[in-house]
Order: structure tokens, then C-alpha cells, then sequence
């Protein structure tokens, strides 16, 4: 009798860690990240050892595409569309049926147009121009670059990935205007209006 009601338990245990399992993995279809976290952490407190390690491995799987997703959706409110493109279609990779995931990846194509944005687009500065500024430069463009040969002498740009630090030499004359000129590699154009101050 006693080893009869053992088995017993070990069928029920091994019944609730598979219907549980399944239940995580049609969260994990559906694109349900939060529900299956929560379905194998319930799993590595009531299933037995084997299971505890499957759901192990599974949770941190979960947890990863989790972080790449937000990864992703960053980008995407950054309108850096092409880098999200790469990072959602390695977790279509791994969670094919995600839909929501497919809809990302469809958002990111429709959005594929070459675009370069930069901000701000007014510079004011100190007569002395003691410290740079800087300017956020968005594109999906392969590169961008200032075009020297039209900026000001008295104007020093410095390019850092998707930063462009600014600063003026020091003015000891009248007021003084100048802009910097943005280029992507596909041929769109940005401005920059430059103005400082004078000693005078």
C-alpha cells in the first residue's frame, strides 16, 4: 500500500511539471515572456531534480530574449530601425511563433528609409566656449560625417559614434554665426545653426 501511494505521487508530480512545462511553452509561443518566467520558476519550486534543471536552462533562455527585446525596443523608439532588425530576427531565430516579434520586424521594414535626424539644431555659446556640446545624431545610414571644408575655422567638432561634441574657439570680437553641415552616407543633409557670443 505504501509503495503504491509513492507512486502515485511520483505520477501526479511528473503529471503537474509536464502540464506546467506545457503551459510555459505555449506561453513562450505566444510571445508571453512574463507568464513563462513565471511558469518554470514554479517548476524549480515543486518538480523534482531533472525537471528543476530543464526549467533551469529554460528560464534562462527566457530571461535572455527578455533583455534582447528590450534591447531592441529601445532602438526602435530611437528609430534605429536596421540594429533592431538584427536583434529581433535572432530571437524569431529561437521563438519563431512569437507574433509579437514578427509585428517588430515588420514595423522595422516599413521603416527602412534612409533618414538622418540630429538634435538640437541651435547651438549658443560663451564668448570663452569653455565647455563642448552636444549633438545626438540618429540615422539608419551606413555612416555620416561633417563636411570640414564648410565649417568655420573658429568651430571644433568632434565625432564619436552617434555623438558630435561641438565647441568654439575663444571670441574676443563681435558676436559670430556659423553652421556645420551633416552628411549620411545616402546623401541626406542636416544643419546646425552656430552662434557665440562677443568679448565685445
Amino acid at each position: 500500500m505504501k509503495c503504491f501511494k509513492i507512486l502515485v505521487g511520483l505520477l501526479s508530480a511528473t503529471a503537474f511539471s509536464q502540464n506546467i512545462f506545457q503551459k510555459a511553452q505555449n506561453c513562450f509561443d505566444n510571445g508571453d515572456y512574463p507568464c513563462a518566467v513565471n511558469q518554470y520558476k514554479s517548476i524549480l519550486n515543486n518538480a523534482d531534480y531533472k525537471q528543476q534543471i530543464k526549467a533551469e536552462i529554460k528560464l534562462i533562455e527566457v530571461e535572455n530574449i527578455v533583455k534582447e527585446l528590450k534591447k531592441a525596443q529601445d532602438l526602435i523608439d530611437d528609430e534605429y530601425f536596421t540594429y533592431a532588425k538584427v536583434i529581433l530576427q535572432k530571437i524569431n531565430k529561437i521563438n519563431p511563433r512569437d507574433p509579437n516579434v514578427k509585428n517588430l520586424i515588420n514595423k522595422c521594414n516599413q521603416k527602412n528609409d534612409p533618414f538622418l535626424d540630429t538634435s538640437p539644431s541651435y547651438l549658443t555659446f560663451h564668448y570663452k566656449s569653455a565647455q563642448p556640446n552636444q549633438i545626438k545624431v540618429k540615422t539608419n545610414s551606413k555612416s555620416w560625417r561633417v563636411l570640414e571644408d564648410r565649417t568655420p575655422s573658429w568651430i571644433v567638432t568632434a565625432k564619436k559614434l552617434d555623438i558630435l561634441s561641438v565647441s568654439c574657439k575663444k571670441n574676443r570680437k563681435e558676436k559670430r554665426e556659423g553652421k556645420i553641415y551633416i552628411e549620411s552616407s545616402d546623401g541626406l543633409r542636416q544643419v546646425i545653426k552656430i552662434t557665440q557670443k562677443g568679448k565685445r
